[in-house]
């Protein structure tokens, strides 16, 4: 039976190369050919990611293959994001785990460029190109919703990690996502703490807050 048929409205899949303890005792299928599957066998729930590890990958490479998703649903793709916490697959895919923050950084405002624009020209400090193009563009422009992962929550409990600062996060939603997705672990009172500094970040770099969503 067709998930709509059985009342589904979307359809999610989580980002892990490799078993990941203490969080999950299981890997996931591989996202993109998951959703590309579930994009021709399904008409109307959306499609995407909760959340996809973007600093594991090309962003240029990865701007080909969601427009391709994006396209081939017929505009029903949504990427959520997140800058990945498991060291073991970032020394395996030979990206530097401290550089994961301002990579995912980068990589997001390569996909915003080359999704919406032709000959693109970047210079940052981790990619950089010049007069790229890439077609066909995804169904939804500017660009497919981005919804980003990330905020205070129990680490240590949870991923067996310490995390002293959440501020660099936070800011990266403020100033890019189109929705907030805060951890499910997260307490309520985390959840509202993060979200009043994501609102003064906002307001800092000259966006609205009112129009960032938020996932509860």
């Amino acid at each position: 039976r067709r998930a709509e048929d059985l009342g589904f409205d979307s359809a999610v899949s989580i980002d892990h190369l490799l078993l990941t303890p203490p969080a999950y005792a299981c890997t996931w299928l591989e996202p993109m050919a998951l959703l590309s599957a579930l994009a021709g066998v399904t008409r109307t729930i959306k499609l995407g990611t909760m959340v996809l590890v973007l600093p594991l990958r090309n962003p240029v490479y990865f701007a080909k293959e969601w427009a391709t998703l994006d396209l081939l649903s017929g505009g029903r793709s949504i990427l959520g994001l997140g800058v990945g916490w498991h060291e073991d697959e970032f020394a395996l895919m030979g990206v530097p785990y401290r550089e994961r923050g301002p990579r995912t950084s980068e990589a997001i405002e390569v996909l915003k460029a080359l999704w919406a624009g032709s000959a693109v020209t970047y210079e940052g400090k981790y990619y950089k190109f010049r007069n790229l193009t890439i077609d066909p563009k995804p169904v939804q422009q500017p660009h497919p919703p981005i919804w980003i992962g990330g905020g205070t929550q129990p680490s240590e409990k949870v991923y067996g990690q310490t995390v002293p600062d959440i501020t660099p996060v936070l800011r990266r939603i403020a100033k890019y996502a189109d929705t907030w997705v805060p951890h499910s672990s997260a307490t309520p009172e985390m959840v509202k703490s993060d979200w009043a500094k994501v609102q003064t970040f906002a307001r800092e770099c000259g966006r609205d807050p009112a129009r960032i969503g938020r996932v509860y």
